[in-house]
C-alpha cells in the first residue's frame, strides 16, 4: 500500500507543482482583480462539478470496484453510463440556475463578463466527467492513469491553452477561464475515449451475456445517499467559497481563495492515500465486513494519514509565507488564513480517513447526516463572521468556520465508525502503531543484516 501511495503522491506533487506555476504566472499577468475573478470562476467549477456527480463518482469505487474484480464488467459499463448522463443532467439544470442568478445576483463575481457563465457550464461538465472517469480508472486497477489524467493532464492542457492565448490576445479574466475550459474539456475527451477502451479489454462477465439489468432499489438508495453525502461534504468544506464572492471584494476573495489553495497542498499527501485505500476498502468490505484483511487496510490508511499528513501540516506551516510571497507581495496578507485552514486539515491526521471508510463501508447513511450538520455549521459560521470586523471576521472568519466544521465531522464520523464497526480514530489505534513497531523492528533487522554482511566482505 505504501508503494502506491508514494507513486500517487509524486504524480500528484507534480500536478501540484503545475498548478501553483500556473496560479504563479497568472498572478502576475492579471490584475489583481482580473485574478480574482479567474480563481472564483475556477473554484465555482470545480464546486459544480462535485454538486452534479458526487453520487456517481463516490459509486464508482463503492460498487464499481468489487464489480471489475468479480468480472461483472455489464454492471460497472452501467453504473459508468448513469453517471454520465446524471452529470449531463445536473450541467443542464445548473446551466438554467446561473440563468436565473444573472437576474437575481448580477453583481457576483460570476458576471463579471458575459462570457464567463457559459464558460464555467462548459468547466463543470468537463471536470464532472473527469472526476467520474478517474474513479472508474481506480474501481479498474489503473491508479496510475488516473492521478496522471487528474493531476498532469487536468493542469497542464489548460495551461498550455492559456499560454497559447496570452501570445495572440490581451490576457484578461475571461481569456484565462476561456482557456481553462477547452483544456479542461479536452482532458474529459481523452480520458473517456480511453477508459472505454479499458473497459473492453476487461475480463470477460462470468456469468450469461452482458445485456444492461434494471438498477436494483439497494442500489439506487446507495447511489442517493453517496450523492447526499458529497453534496453535504462540498457545502461543509466550501460554504467560504460559494458565499465569499458575495461577502467580500474581488481583490479579497483572490487572496483567500489562494490561501486556500495553498492549504489544499496537504491534500495531496490525503488524497494519495485515499487512491490507494478507497477501491481497497470497497473489495474487502464486501468479501468480508469484520475480516482481518479489512480492519489491517484500515490500520494500514490510518498509519498514513497520521504520519504522512501530519508531517504535511508542519512543513506547510513553516513554509507558508514565501510560499504565499510567490503570488506577489500582496498575498503574504493571507498566511494567518492560511495558518487558520492548515490547522482544520490537521483534523484528518487526527481521525484518519473516516469520510472515505464510512461510504465504502455501508454507513454513508450516517455520514450524510453528519455532514449535512457540518455544512449547516458552515454556512451559518461564515455569514456570521465573514462581515464582522476585528481578527474573528473576514478573511479568518471564514477560514475559522471552516476548520470547526472539520473538526466536529471528523470527531463525529468517528464515534460513528467506533460504534458500528469497532475502528478507533487514527491517533489511538493500535493496529496502527503495532504496524509501524513492526515496520520499525524490521527495518532495524533488515540493516543489521546489511552491516554483518558488508563486515563479513571486509574479512573475506
Amino acid at each position: 500500500m505504501l508503494e502506491r501511495t508514494l507513486t500517487a503522491f509524486g504524480l500528484r506533487v507534480a500536478g501540484a507543482v503545475i498548478w501553483l506555476g500556473y496560479a504563479f504566472w497568472l498572478a502576475r499577468v492579471l490584475s489583481a482583480e482580473d485574478f480574482g475573478v479567474t480563481f472564483y470562476i475556477i473554484t465555482m467549477a470545480t464546486l459544480g462539478a462535485g454538486l452534479v456527480t458526487s453520487g456517481y463518482a463516490a459509486a464508482m469505487l463503492r460498487l464499481g470496484a468489487p464489480a471489475w474484480s468479480q468480472g461483472r464488467i455489464a454492471d460497472l459499463r452501467r453504473l459508468l453510463m448513469r453517471g454520465l448522463l446524471a452529470a449531463a443532467g445536473g450541467t443542464a439544470v445548473l446551466a438554467t440556475l446561473l440563468w436565473v442568478g444573472a437576474q437575481l445576483t448580477p453583481n457576483n463575481l460570476i458576471y463579471a463578463s458575459p462570457n464567463l457563465p457559459w464558460f464555467l457550464v462548459v468547466m463543470v461538465a468537463a471536470s464532472a466527467m473527469i472526476q467520474l472517469l478517474a474513479n472508474g480508472y481506480l474501481a479498474t486497477n489503473d491508479l496510475v492513469t488516473a492521478v496522471l489524467s487528474t493531476s498532469l493532464l487536468r493542469v497542464g492542457v489548460p495551461l498550455a491553452l492559456t499560454a497559447g492565448l496570452a501570445v495572440w490576445v490581451q490576457l484578461d479574466a475571461a481569456a484565462a477561464v476561456a482557456g481553462f475550459a477547452i483544456g479542461t474539456a479536452s482532458v474529459a475527451i481523452i480520458m473517456a475515449v480511453a477508459l472505454a477502451r479499458r473497459i473492453a479489454r476487461g475480463p470477460k462477465v462470468m456469468s450469461g451475456p452482458e445485456t444492461v439489468p434494471a438498477m436494483q432499489s439497494s442500489e439506487r438508495r446507495t447511489i442517493g445517499w453517496l450523492w447526499v453525502v458529497g453534496l453535504a461534504r462540498i457545502l461543509s468544506q466550501n460554504a467560504d467559497a460559494l458565499l465569499i464572492g458575495s461577502l467580500l471584494g474581488a481583490v479579497e476573495a483572490g487572496l483567500y481563495l489562494a490561501a486556500k489553495r495553498v492549504a489544499a497542498m496537504i491534500d495531496l499527501v490525503a488524497d494519495a492515500v485515499r487512491l490507494t485505500a478507497g477501491p481497497r476498502f470497497a473489495v474487502l468490505f464486501a468479501r468480508d465486513p469484520s475480516g482481518v484483511d479489512f480492519r489491517r487496510a484500515v490500520a494500514e490508511a490510518n498509519l498514513l494519514f497520521l504520519i504522512l499528513v501530519g508531517t504535511a501540516c508542519m512543513c506547510l506551516a513553516i513554509i507558508g509565507w514565501p510560499v504565499l510571497a510567490l503570488f506577489g507581495p500582496d498575498f503574504t496578507a493571507a498566511y494567518p488564513v492560511l495558518l487558520i485552514l492548515i490547522a482544520g486539515v490537521a483534523s484528518f491526521a487526527i481521525f484518519g480517513p473516516v469520510g472515505l471508510l464510512m461510504t465504502m463501508s455501508r454507513l454513508e447513511r450516517a455520514r450524510a447526516m453528519v455532514t449535512i450538520g457540518g455544512g449547516i455549521l458552515s454556512c451559518a459560521g461564515v455569514l456570521l463572521l465573514v462581515p464582522l470586523d476585528g481578527p474573528f471576521g473576514g478573511m479568518n472568519g471564514a477560514a475559522i468556520t471552516i476548520a470547526t466544521a472539520s473538526y466536529v465531522t471528523n470527531a463525529l464520523s468517528s464515534l460513528i465508525i467506533y460504534r458500528e464497526l469497532g475502528l478507533p480514530p487514527a491517533i489511538i489505534d493500535g493496529d496502527a502503531y503495532r504496524l509501524l513497531r513492526r515496520a520499525g523492528i524490521n527495518g532495524l533487522r533488515a540493516a543489521m543484516t546489511r552491516k554483518r554482511v558488508s563486515k563479513d566482505d571486509a574479512k573475506d
